[in-house]
């Protein structure tokens, strides 16, 4: 049940917090997931669901590229596949694999950008993920999300385990994020939705 306490809960737990939270919470109903992982099931919040769920967590070690071409080959066999590394490597590093083999493809897979914007700031200049947003929206078919807070993190993989094709999430924010979507909300990949209603200005947001 989405309530107060659950969205309180989603936020504490930060972004990566709520999608290894989320990968956990909707595996039994989605029998087909797997996930591929390029050595960060640590930093993904991953742990109970590659304890909970045998087999289905891939880790390919430090070696993005081959995260994405092991994903692609995994969808392409029919299994509903999220792969998820740090936002830099996971769209530029990897951005030839994402193109010629997910989005050129349509394959179903989903990748989840980790720490994008300056949230991996104690990691060094490295791990900014300050343009992964512009590098995947230039692939063809890949759908681009970027959710504002953990509610929305959580509803969107909720909708992403339902959508086939391409897609990458770019995760912004850590443990501690504020509330943007403070009860439950309809939440439709592709649609905008409205946090204030005025006259005179409009203000679009993203992340």
């Amino acid at each position: 049940m989405i309530d107060e306490s659950f969205v309180k809960s989603l936020s504490l737990l930060g972004s990566r917090g709520v999608f290894g939270f989320a990968m956990k919470d909707f595996a039994s109903a989605f029998p087909d997931l797997r996930v591929v992982v390029a050595d960060v099931k640590t930093s993904a919040k991953l742990e109970s669901f590659a304890q909970e769920n045998p087999g289905k967590l891939v880790n390919v070690g430090i070696a993005e590229q081959n995260m994405v071409s092991v994903a692609a080959g995994m969808a392409n066999e029919g299994y509903n596949v999220f792969a998820t590394t740090f936002a830099p490597f996971a769209s530029l590093r990897c951005y030839e694999m994402q193109r010629t083999l997910v989005g050129y493809m349509k394959l179903n897979v989903k990748t989840v950008g980790l720490l994008s914007g300056l949230t991996g700031s104690a990691f060094g200049s490295t791990h900014f993920g300050i343009d992964d947003l512009a590098v995947m929206r230039m692939i063809p078919n890949m759908t681009v999300i970027s959710p504002a807070d953990g509610l929305a993190v959580y509803k969107c993989m909720e909708a992403l385990l339902s959508y086939q094709g391409p897609a990458y999430v770019r995760l912004t924010g850590d443990r501690g994020m504020s509330v943007i979507y403070k009860e439950d909300f309809d939440y439709q990949i592709g649609k905008a939705n409205y946090i204030k209603r005025g006259e005179g200005v409009a203000i679009v947001g993203c992340g």
